[in-house]
């Protein structure tokens, strides 16, 4: 009798244990169950790189080589005045556009490659015109130059 005492009183214990914490679980679930309060941050403007863009284009690019000069030493190399228009097809305008100058020799050979920025901001849907971009120095085996997109910085330029 005792031991049946003992099991009944154990029994109604554990189930007080048992309703308890049921009760507590379902009262910190309809607290947290309230509409969440919404936190509104602004997040600070970074630069981003685009590296080579599928939006820009350069969909027209003439390189004209410049042929050694008479007074000129074999090592002065040659010059060439470059003409690119840029065409934005995306959504985001770009800015500091780096060009890529690949120059080739007379069996398809890249001799050469060099860069220049462009420091101006190309708006979606619009194009941008750079003429008579010099180049010095060029490797005296250039034949042909081409003229790629190497990569872009997203958004408006900046003011300084």
């Amino acid at each position: 009798m005792f031991r049946k005492s003992i099991f009944l009183g154990l029994m109604l214990m554990l189930g007080a244990v048992l309703v308890w914490l049921i009760l507590k679980a379902r009262k910190e679930e309809a607290q947290t169950a309230r509409a969440p309060v919404e936190i509104v941050r602004t997040a600070r403007l970074s630069p981003t790189r685009a590296i080579g863009p599928k939006d820009l284009d350069a969909t027209e690019s003439r390189v004209e080589i410049i042929p050694s000069g008479r007074g000129q030493t074999k090592t002065a190399g040659r010059s060439a005045h470059a003409h690119v228009v840029i065409r934005n097809h995306g959504t985001v305008a770009y800015h500091d556009i780096m060009l890529k100058l690949t120059c080739l020799g007379g069996n398809g050979k890249v001799i050469d490659t060099r860069t220049r920025l462009v420091p101006e901001t190309i708006q979606p849907g619009q194009t941008l015109t750079v003429n008579d971009m010099a180049i010095e120095n060029l490797p005296n085996d250039t034949v042909r130059c081409r003229i790629s997109i190497l990569y872009s910085d997203l958004g408006p330029a900046a003011s300084h």
